[in-house]
């Protein structure tokens, strides 16, 4: 499974998830989340069916919620 076909997530190596969105040609920056910066993130999980990403580290359970 995978996020809404315009939709991607990056992590950067100190932790941060960044959300984009391909709108009219361009890739756009929906969120940046900061939550697990400085600590390493161990999992993500995609439920299509209730449209949530989920994203695990030592200290955070982030919840993002995906419109499509």
């Amino acid at each position: 499974t995978s996020p809404p076909e315009k939709e991607f997530f990056t992590g950067e190596t100190d932790g941060i998830i960044n959300r984009y969105r391909f709108e009219d040609n361009e890739i756009k920056l929906v969120e940046k989340n900061e939550e697990h910066q400085k600590d390493t993130v161990m999992k993500l999980s995609f439920d299509c069916y209730n449209d949530k990403l989920a994203s695990l580290s030592d200290h955070y359970l982030i919840i993002f919620n995906i419109s499509k």
